[in-house]
């Protein structure tokens, strides 16, 4: 079999639900995209004491659900900050919601050095100035 060879693409007429599709323009095909799943739900009994202990950053930041934060990382030597909503915590990650709500920020956990966890009547001009390190 040669492998440069493109598999055969059948028109869209000949399509079946759950086949590979002919990507529009292309010799390609695509997999199938399945149905949209439900939400995630999860059973917090069944999840280590790191994650759900406020005692566990993972924890602790669990708590702070929906809040503005600025948060700090060090990445090399330098601190880097982001501002957004706290929307979730992984194990590894947390998300941000940008304040005007145009992206989400995925974030690791590791790299977090600080958490300024703002009052809900910070003025923005407050939450964009630099932060001065001392």
């Amino acid at each position: 079999m040669n492998p440069t060879a493109t598999p055969p693409v059948l028109p869209p007429t000949m399509m079946t639900p759950g086949t590979m599709s002919p990507v529009p323009g292309t010799n390609m095909i695509m997999p199938p995209v399945t149905d949209i799943q439900a939400p995630l739900t999860i059973d917090l009994a069944s999840m280590p004491e790191t994650l759900t202990s406020p005692l566990y950053t993972p924890g602790f930041m669990r708590t702070q659900l929906g809040k503005l934060m600025r948060v700090e990382f060090l990445i090399g030597d330098v601190l880097n900050d982001r501002t957004g909503y706290l929307l979730s915590v992984g194990a590894n990650y947390i998300l941000l919601g940008a304040i005007d709500n145009s992206h989400t920020i995925l974030c690791d956990l590791y790299s977090i050095k600080f958490v300024n966890i703002l009052a809900y009547n910070t003025p923005l001009s407050a939450i964009l100035q630099p932060i001065n390190p001392s």
